[in-house]
């Protein structure tokens, strides 16, 4: 493995790593608004359904059913919006320093052609 594959693989994996990281931030913020257990599958099925209705019943259904799914009686945890916002903002660093080390690969990937000519 060359110096410039080891920084694209490890800029990749930070990248990969700060986006999951802020998305599982923006789930944990909004945990006020959903109307089911706090679980990444039951979100991803509430998001599903809402979505089916939206292609196939149209726009007034599907806002119909995303105002049943948000209006709910529901608290918001304070505490888990603030670790919310924390895992956003590492998520965030993590991807600037994978696109710092994706910029570091191409600057050596550029240096290494400009020397062999």
């Amino acid at each position: 493995m060359t110096w410039t594959s080891a920084l694209n693989f490890g800029g990749f994996l930070l990248a990969a790593a700060g986006s999951c990281t802020a998305m599982w931030g923006v789930f944990k913020q909004a945990n006020g608004y959903y109307t089911f257990k706090p679980e990444v599958w039951k979100f991803a099925q509430v998001v599903f359904s809402v979505c089916k209705v939206f292609v196939f019943q149209g726009r007034r259904q599907g806002l119909k059913l995303l105002a049943l799914t948000v209006n709910n009686k529901r608290v918001e945890n304070r505490a888990q919006s603030l670790i919310g916002f924390f895992a956003v903002f590492a998520g965030f660093l993590l991807q600037l320093a994978g696109a710092t080390l994706l910029y570091a690969a191409t600057l050596a990937d550029d240096a290494a052609r400009a020397t062999q000519h």
